[in-house]
């Protein structure tokens, strides 16, 4: 049996660390236990990818089991206990965590108890969806159906975020939403899967409010420290003003993700084959210096570097070229980030 230790944290931080240790040893396992029994935070970025990794290896035929945040080490007067009760309480209440697994899945009690009112399914912020085959001439009708009925639910819950923590008119709030959506959805159904029948792909939203006014001085800050100090470096600098403090702002977190063919491997052969010449204005001026897939990264972002090229597949783009060119263009129309 392989156990997957998640100690006390799983933000963005600590992410590499545990796919880079368990992600390939998890395939070839029949039996595996995910330990949260320490676990006092994790990230909604976090939760998304654990919930949709967990069903994954369920549709594998892999038996999972999931030890829950354990009181059975510590008194229940300590600090540690009432950081894993928090936990508790935002995993299995606010994101109602057992109810998006598999039937399949053993949950193991840690004897914590949770001491909030369980949220409506509804009311929870996460998507999953069956990826579809791409007919170029289809796609704009298939989505919009997919959209107004599978995703009923959780543009519900998008458009309301969007309208309590941002000054979107109406127009822009559904244009936001419906494009990402949109855009992520089809690059699956293009790139992702040889075989669409039998995978999915994960979408999960979350908002951070701004921290009330009643909190200035020292205390603000170190409310604005917790929030934004498990954040990885190279994303320290959206949370912060030009003199390097925290900024006390709302912000809305939008996730997505599948496990198929990465953007890497569906675009290095295209890559390399490009007169980088042509195009080194559009790139950084250290994109030599970076490691291969770094650069293929970056190229993927720009205008016109689909695997599937618009000229020779102009049908496939019926109003704007689909890709991640678009996702990065939207969101930097609204300020935020990638």
């Amino acid at each position: 049996m392989l156990r997957i230790d998640l100690k006390e944290k799983f933000t963005s931080v600590h992410f590499e660390e545990v796919i880079s240790k368990y992600w390939k040893a998890a395939l070839k396992e029949k039996n595996i236990e995910f330990d949260l029994t320490k676990l006092e935070w994790i990230a909604i970025e976090q939760i998304t990818f654990l919930v949709s990794w967990i069903n994954e290896l369920i549709d594998l035929n892999i038996n999972v089991s999931i030890l829950l945040p354990s009181s059975n080490d510590i008194v229940s007067n300590s600090t540690v206990f009432k950081r894993r009760q928090s936990c508790f309480n935002h995993l299995l209440i606010d994101w109602d965590f057992l109810n998006l697994l598999d039937d399949k899945v053993i949950p193991i009690s840690g004897e914590i108890k949770s001491t909030r009112k369980k949220k409506r399914r509804a009311e929870i912020p996460y998507q999953e969806i069956n990826v579809i085959s791409y007919n170029s001439s289809t796609f704009d009708n298939d989505f919009d159906g997919l959209y107004s009925v599978e995703f009923e639910n959780f543009i519900k819950y998008i458009q309301k975020e969007i309208k309590d923590n941002t000054l979107l008119n109406y127009f822009d709030n559904h244009f936001l939403h419906y494009s990402i959506i949109k855009e992520f959805f089809s690059n699956t159904c293009q790139h992702a899967y040889k075989n669409t029948e039998i995978n999915k792909c994960f979408f999960s939203l979350d908002s951070n409010n701004k921290i009330d006014e009643k909190y200035f001085g020292d205390v603000l800050r170190n409310k604005l420290e917790d929030r934004y100090s498990e954040r990885p470096n190279e994303e320290q600098f959206f949370f912060k003003d030009k003199k390097g403090n925290y900024l006390n702002t709302s912000f809305i977190e939008f996730n997505f993700l599948d496990f198929g063919d990465g953007i890497v491997s569906t675009l290095k052969e295209k890559y390399l084959l490009e007169d980088l010449s042509l195009i080194e204005n559009k790139l950084s001026p250290d994109h030599h210096k970076q490691n291969e897939d770094s650069r293929v990264l970056e190229y993927a972002f720009l205008l016109f570097t689909s695997k599937y090229e618009l000229g020779k597949d102009f049908e496939m783009h019926d109003y704007i070229p689909r890709g991640l060119y678009i996702i990065k263009d939207i969101v930097k129309r609204y300020g935020g980030m990638i």
